[in-house]
């Protein structure tokens, strides 16, 4: 079962969102991942892509900022056509 925010999270790398993850100390570890301008976890990330649900296309940098990009994989797009009550 997923999350409410996971479900959310699907429908807007669907539309083509980028996850930004950015850290405003330099350091790896105070990283913040966002979305659409919400602020997600990694764990949300990891648990999509451990399910098969979203698979890694790119990652790129702009200054402090990497960029990602996923797309849903075909299990991916049937949950979430199956969490907004649409046929596959």
């Amino acid at each position: 079962m997923l999350t409410p925010i996971q479900l959310q999270l699907l429908a807007w790398l669907n539309l083509g969102s980028l996850i930004e993850r950015t850290s405003v100390t330099g350091r790896p570890s105070d990283t913040e991942t966002c979305v659409a301008g919400r602020v997600i976890t990694d764990q949300d990330l990891d648990t999509l892509e451990g399910r098969e649900l979203i698979e890694l296309l790119s990652i790129w940098r702009i200054g402090p900022v990497e960029y990602r990009r996923y797309g849903l994989t075909g299990f991916g797009l049937s949950v979430l056509h199956a969490s907004q009550g649409l046929s596959p």
